[in-house]
């Protein structure tokens, strides 16, 4: 297998960036649109970029996607904006629209918000106070609106909990009313009497009673053999630990480690293992490689693309080994690959 990258895999990458250049920040999706690939391949490719530091990529998120772009581009980013999460995005309208936010002066949830808006908040102190500055307000100029007292402190509404307020049994004085009408051969005098009665008494009453001095006692009896059934149980859990039980190795994962003794491949570290699935960092003839391994009769472009990100993560080439064969898609992976993938079937 000859391990030179293909004219292709440059074309592809050469392609991404003129697609950024003029459309600007994008995501996934469109950019595996443009150059008309799968979305997974594109993001192989995407990763690929990012780990040379050709490209740059996002904190705020489209779904579950970020959104890539070229350096230079940043101020491009607002775009996006209306993809923050509800408070986030009013703290970002509210510092596009002041320039600058003082910490102490802004509520504790906007101070939350943004230190979350990375792409658009940035820190910096003056005078040992903490400040807040838009993308497009630069430090200078934020110093300068602070030494010419121009920072607004902006009024945000705190919505405030009504206290509950206390119950508390009153006496109640009640009132009979009587309408005694007397009504004057002319029909124009009409007297009303009201005739106070008799206080009612509390609606309720709390009373503390003491427990008697035997109650006392037996609460204490309780309260002691409780404890004494804790230490019964601590003891108990020393004295007896619970045997670790050894997981054996299922005979897929033998089939692996013997192929990779057959071939001097040697383990290093983080060695997981399921049923069908097999991970390790390995070294092959002195270089370090992740290893992965699955029990599939065919091998999806997915498979590839999921074990690449996880040896991206690590920084590692990946070595892939498998039971069945790749598919097609699979296969134009490896292809565009050959230069980060070992594939090896047995």
């Amino acid at each position: 297998m000859e391990l030179n990258r293909g004219d292709n895999l440059n074309l592809q990458k050469d392609r991404i960036m003129q697609f950024l250049e003029i459309r600007g920040p994008s995501l996934p999706v469109h950019i595996a649109t443009h150059i008309k690939l799968s979305p997974l391949i594109a993001s192989a490719f995407l990763a690929d970029l990012l780990s040379d530091k050709q490209i740059k990529i996002s904190n705020l998120r489209v779904g579950n996607s970020p959104v890539y772009f070229l350096r230079g581009q940043e101020f491009q980013l607002d775009r996006f904006a209306n993809y923050l999460s509800g408070k986030e995005k009013e703290t970002f309208y509210l510092l596009k629209e002041n320039g600058i936010l003082h910490d102490t002066k802004v509520p504790p949830a906007v101070r939350v918000a943004l230190r979350n808006i990375k792409d658009f908040a940035f820190p910096f102190e003056h005078n040992e106070e903490l400040y807040w500055r838009y993308i497009k307000t630069s430090e200078q100029a934020a110093i300068e609106l602070i030494e010419n007292g121009k920072v607004i402190i902006p009024q945000i509404a705190i919505r405030e909990i009504p206290a509950v307020k206390k119950q508390i049994p009153i006496q109640i004085e009640q009132l009979k009313i009587e309408i005694k009408p007397e009504i004057m051969n002319s029909g124009e005098i009409i007297e009303v009497k009201a005739e106070k009665t008799k206080e009612i008494e509390p609606i309720f009453e709390l009373k503390e009673e003491k427990p008697v001095g035997k109650v006392e006692e037996k609460l204490e009896e309780a309260e002691e053999k409780h404890i004494e059934e804790i230490k019964v149980k601590k003891i108990r859990r020393i004295t007896k630990p619970r045997e670790k039980k050894i997981k054996e190795k299922p005979e897929f994962i033998l089939n692996v480690l013997k192929l990779m003794d057959e071939n001097k491949i040697s383990v290093l570290e983080n060695e997981k293992f399921k049923k069908k699935d097999y991970t390790a960092v390995v070294s092959i003839e002195g270089k370090n490689y992740l290893c992965v391994a699955k029990e599939k009769k065919a091998i999806t472009e997915k498979d590839l693309a999921s074990a690449m990100k996880l040896g991206q993560k690590l920084k590692l080439p990946l070595a892939f080994i498998a039971a069945g064969e790749p598919n097609k898609k699979a296969l134009d992976l490896l292809e565009y690959y050959k230069e980060m993938i070992l594939f090896k079937k047995f």
